[in-house]
């Protein structure tokens, strides 16, 4: 017994094809960018994410979701605009308002002056 192949392009019209074809297309292009959003704020490359997520659609978006985070990218994204520092006695990334170490417990930054007299008091 053969089962008989039926061509959708004959049963569907142009039309059909398209309204079927494009939340299709909607849903992955979907996908790629949010994967590609959320892959970069974990410190991942946006770009190859992107493509990940929309070749894999849905999928891709629950790997970038699981995926864990890049912490050297994230410190030094950090650094960079000036969030945080790192600490010169003991190489620690600390917050930029910082005047002493919370890891070795070191003083540093900003005034001396202005950091001795909080002591003083």
């Amino acid at each position: 017994m053969e089962i008989p192949q039926v061509d959708l392009s004959a049963l569907l019209g142009p039309t059909e094809s398209i309204i079927i074809g494009a939340p299709v297309v909607v849903i992955w292009l979907l996908s790629g960018i949010v994967s590609a959003m959320v892959a970069t704020n974990k410190g991942r490359s946006g770009c190859g994410w992107f493509l990940l997520g929309f070749l894999l659609g849905p999928m891709g978006l629950i790997l970038s979701l699981a995926v864990s985070r890049n912490q050297a990218v994230l410190e030094q994204r950090m650094v960079q605009r000036g969030e945080m520092q790192y600490c010169p006695y003991c190489a620690e990334p600390i917050r930029a308002e910082a005047i002493k170490c919370r890891y070795c417990g070191e003083g540093f930054g900003g005034d001396q002056s202005s950091s001795q007299s909080l002591y003083m008091r």
